[in-house]
Formats: structure tokens, C-alpha cells, sequence
């Protein structure tokens, strides 16, 4: 009898969808898609406005302050 049968079966993990973001000369960084929006429990298909962003870099835990970082820098190449 197999430990997954036992269990009632093995959930598979979740893929995360990366994206590479490639700063030329100053390098270049994974960004994973959605996964601010999980940490911050809205919805995928709802935008996380600036406010959102700014409540996020204030948040206790790193990596969270760390995806706001980058959603903030983002979003600012995106309308420039």
C-alpha cells in the first residue's frame, strides 16, 4: 500500500508562473506571478492599487515588503 493511497492522495503543488525581468547592466530578477496578490489574499483578477502597494512595504514579513519593492518599480517601467 502506497503512503499516497493512505492519504487519500498527494496534492500537487501549485506552479507558479515566473517571469524574467532583465535590467541590462544592472541585471536581471525572477518575478512570480501572483503571488503578491496570495500573500495579500485579492484576488487574481482584481489590480492592487497604490495604496495596496504602500500597506504592503510597511508588512511585518521580508518577502512580502520585498514583492511590493518590485511591484511598485514594476509598475513604474510599465507606464514609462
Amino acid at each position: 500500500m502506497s503512503v499516497s493511497s493512505v492519504l487519500g492522495g498527494a496534492k500537487k503543488p501549485r506552479k507558479s508562473k515566473t517571469q524574467t525581468v532583465d535590467l541590462k547592466s544592472k541585471g536581471k530578477f525572477k518575478v512570480r506571478k501572483g503571488k503578491l496578490h496570495r500573500a495579500l489574499n485579492i484576488p487574481e483578477n482584481e489590480t492592487i492599487g497604490p495604496t495596496r502597494i504602500k500597506v504592503a512595504l510597511n508588512s511585518p514579513k521580508p518577502n512580502v515588503r520585498r514583492m511590493a519593492r518590485s511591484a511598485r518599480g514594476l509598475t513604474s517601467m510599465k507606464k514609462g
